[in-house]
């Protein structure tokens, strides 16, 4: 008789962050773009009316942003224009995250 066991991962804390990544990536974000910063820095936006996920990491330009408003009248014109006024170029497509 041959008995099955549950498998288990070869490093627990592993799974556990590999389980709270993929939770959080359900919850965060609604856009994802790519934007040149000013002056080549890789410093984030500072954006009051949004929450923001910022990698220094971008095949366009200097910084790849994730973000999502906070107030529901808040729309990806607004997101550009906010960036704009704070001297960051919008390169390439904003594309929308859409939840699973």
């Amino acid at each position: 008789m041959t008995t099955c066991q549950p498998a288990v991962h070869p490093r627990p804390f592993l799974a556990r962050a590999e389980e709270e990544a993929q939770r959080d990536e359900q919850l965060f974000g609604r856009w994802v773009m790519e934007v040149a910063a000013p002056g080549g820095t890789l410093e984030a936006p500072t954006l009051h009316d949004w929450e923001v996920r910022v990698w220094p990491v971008a095949r366009l330009g200097d910084l790849t942003l994730e973000v999502r408003p906070l107030h529901g009248y808040l729309d990806e014109t607004d997101l550009r224009a906010e960036l704009r006024r704070q001297g960051y170029q919008v390169l390439g497509p904003v594309r929308v995250r859409r939840s699973d």
